[in-house]
């Protein structure tokens, strides 16, 4: 705060600096006016001092000597009036000017005592805002018995005293304009720092321009850097229709453009035979706009800030004197717009920062309730798996066994389901999740999800209606991906609908050029204040504790996901509470007579082989030779790389199942070992990580694997492979 206080000062000192040097060339200008005037001119301060004395006034008697105080010239002589009565002190035309009196060629002799002077006299005191700044006394040296006013005939010096009073009545019009103009920079700075609305301040320094010129209309422009056009920000005396018509003006058309863009003022006189050829032409003419001057924004820092056009209603060209007033004026709007720019910028940047520490605070929640929901998850299937393995223990029954077996086997499921959800949504933010799309019909899809979910839902009680198309409905999709996306949207529709009179429908149709999935349920719907937050990770809605359906909420946020990276999208409605929702996926079509569509191999035993299994997890190992023996394969285990090695040279295995992250030597040492082998450099290499992204692959293939198998390990994905494995 306090470098910007010192930032407002240095501005108001270059301003300051920049009125003096503007104050400094008007008085220049003055000087060359007032020398070549044919009588003398004096400027008496409200102290009897004088400010200044022209050429002419030094020129005559007994005036043309050093005068600092008038006393020492005029104001000592003793004066008689056309009758010869002494005129006494109050009464002397200089203090009489300076007591706001106007004299008007006032005849006096002046008698000093060397010297007796007949002069003729003028004068006029001259206030600013309500001041008395100075008098200025126009001094004529008359021949004795000079006419008295009113007497004889006036030839041109009986005319020369109101001819210059006439020019001095000017000259004060334009002090007192230099004087508004200079009020309104120092008064707009002041207001500016104090944080004035900048419309109010475009405002004032437009009208002060009008002012300045005596013109009716006039607009103010500001630069637009980015788009590189020129932008309506204010205008005084014009229409609508006019202001919507200039809004924005390319820097490189128009005479105001040209201002900008030259750097001067241009003064256009025939605006209208300018524009002749333009549309805006009946615009100007309805303004009745015959000129226009332009003058260019440019700030301190030499940028470009705008334009400042004044529009006259006839071709006289501005006179020098107003222009410069007006140079002083444009270069404090420049710098206030500038100024302006930057306290909008600065505004704009701490609304950014607060709503970035509102989005931070937001998801900061969100991590909570996801730790939250995490740890509790993951706490129920673990706390019954443990359960579970104690009961065996103990357990003498074969049923009691194997339904101890089959708890285990669902709570394990769960967790991988966890798991799973947890590293596709990575995948997915991160772009990394690779799609093997192929042609396929989307109903051949929905139907095979409804096959792998109906049991839920006969064991809900909840229908599971499906509107499914006839036609085929082809999309360029990875299959596993879509049957992904379909069972997230039947799961959380069945999540959320009543056992009794529960329905769920699913239906898949095509939309012209688009593939549509919409499930529709009539539970428990969504409240118009959450649909927003819907897909967002780890959101879940508040629901009764009787109606907790457990899970991460990271499911519509994989269907969203899904949906988007196959170039589709993901919509929501619901009525309210207790009224259902619909959720609609649309994915671009694909139109082709054919698709390829294979319903999913089941899991079938691969013909024996010799396997040899290297994983540092003991348990793991035992059961996955115990599950490999099981289908007819012959398996050795080894716990560690250098194990796994020398194991591999003895038992000579077909294919090699080696863990990634082994102790000592790692898994992607144990490859490139193996294969400097000579007769093991053929054998089938899988890699097992719990890595599976699109770089750990690479790594892995670079190493010498084969293939590459992610944990927690899919059987079925296994026996393909070993199905396969050449």
């Amino acid at each position: 705060m306090a470098a910007r206080r010192t930032s407002d000062k240095e501005q108001t000192v270059k301003k300051q600096a920049s009125v003096n040097n503007d104050s400094a060339r008007q008085l220049k200008l003055f000087k060359i006016i007032t020398e070549h005037l044919s009588d003398g001119l004096i400027i008496v301060r409200p102290d009897r001092s004088v400010a200044y004395k022209n050429k002419r006034a030094a020129e005559l008697p007994d005036i043309s000597g050093d005068y600092k105080k008038c006393g020492e010239g005029l104001a000592d002589a003793r004066y008689f009036d056309e009758k010869g009565k002494e005129i006494e002190e109050k009464d002397k035309p200089v203090k009489r000017v300076l007591n706001g009196e106007t004299l008007d060629d006032f005849h006096v002799k002046a008698v000093r005592p060397d010297k007796t002077l007949y002069l003729s006299m003028s004068g006029r005191p001259v206030f600013i805002s309500g001041k008395l700044i100075c008098a200025i006394m126009t001094i004529r040296e008359a021949a004795c018995g000079a006419p008295r006013r009113g007497e004889g005939t006036q030839g041109e010096n009986g005319q020369a005293a109101p001819a210059l009073m006439k020019e001095l009545e000017a000259a004060k019009g334009e002090l007192e304009r230099v004087d508004e103009a200079l009020n309104t920079i120092c008064r707009l700075n002041s207001n500016f720092t104090a944080g004035e609305e900048s419309n109010a301040i475009y405002e004032e320094l437009l009208r002060t321009a009008l002012s300045i010129t005596c013109a009716r209309k006039g607009s103010l422009q500001v630069f637009n850097e980015n788009s590189g056009t020129l932008s309506m920000i204010h205008g005084i005396g014009l229409g609508a229709e006019f202001l919507e018509a200039f809004h924005h003006i390319d820097l490189y058309s128009g005479t105001c453009g040209m201002a900008c863009r030259e750097k001067k003022r241009i003064f256009t006189e025939n605006l209208r035979q300018l524009i002749s050829n333009s549309p805006r032409l009946v615009y100007i003419e309805k303004e009745g706009i015959a000129a226009e001057l332009s003058m260019p924004l440019i700030s301190s820092a030499g940028k470009i800030a705008g334009v400042l056009n004044i529009y006259y209603d006839d071709g006289r060209r501005p006179p020098e004197r107003e222009l410069r007033i007006l140079d002083t004026l444009v270069r404090f709007a420049a710098d206030t717009i500038e100024r302006a720019k930057a306290a909008e910028a600065l505004v704009e940047s701490r609304n950014d920062a607060i709503n970035l520490l509102e989005e931070l605070r937001r998801v900061d929640d969100n991590k909570n309730v996801f730790l939250s929901t995490l740890s509790h998850e993951l706490r129920n299937p673990i706390a019954s798996i443990l359960a579970a393995l104690q009961l065996l223990d103990l357990a003498k029954d074969a049923k009691l066994i194997e339904s101890t077996k089959g708890i285990i086997k669902r709570e394990a499921a769960q967790l991988r389901r966890l798991v799973d959800d947890l590293l596709d949504l990575t995948r997915i933010n991160m772009k990394k999740i690779e799609l093997k799309k192929e042609a396929v019909d989307l109903t051949g899809i929905a139907l095979a999800a409804v096959e792998d979910y109906i049991f839920l839902f006969d064991e809900r009680g909840v229908r599971l209606d499906t509107n499914i198309c006839r036609d085929a409905v082809y999309v360029d999709a990875d299959p596993a991906r879509i049957t992904q996306l379909i069972g997230n949207l039947l799961s959380n529709a069945l999540k959320f609908t009543d056992d009794e009179g529960g329905l769920v429908e699913l239906e898949v149709c095509q939309d012209g050029d688009e593939a549509v999935i919409c499930v529709r349920d009539n539970g428990i719907g969504i409240s118009e204040e959450f649909l927003p937050e819907l897909f967002e990770p780890f959101k879940q809605a508040d629901t009764p504790p009787d109606r907790s359906c457990g899970g991460l909420g990271l499911g519509l946020s994989i269907v969203k996901g899904i949906a988007e990276l196959h170039g589709g999208s993901v919509d929501v409605s619901s009525e309210g509470l207790g009224k259902g929702a619909s959720f609609s996926v649309r994915l671009p079509a694909r139109r082709e007579d054919t698709a390829v569509w294979a319903e999913g191999r089941t899991c079938q035993s691969a013909r024996p082989r010799r396997v040899l299994l290297i994983e540092d997890n003991r348990d793991l190992a035992e059961l996955l030779r115990t599950t490999l023996e099981m289908f007819g394969h012959t398996v050795a285990a080894a716990f560690d790389g250098v194990d796994g090695v020398r194991l591999a040279k003895e038992f000579r295995p077909e294919v090699i199942l080696c863990d990634i992250g082994l102790p000592g030597e790692d898994g992607y040492e144990v490859a490139r070992q193996l294969r400097s082998e000579a007769g093991l450099s053929g054998v089938y290499m899988a890699a097992l990580t719990g890595y599976d992204g699109e770089s750990d692959i690479e790594r892995a293939l670079a190493a010498g694997f084969d293939s590459h198998l992610a944990k927690p390990l899919d059987m079925a994905a296994v026996t393909r492979l070993l199905e396969t494995a050449e």
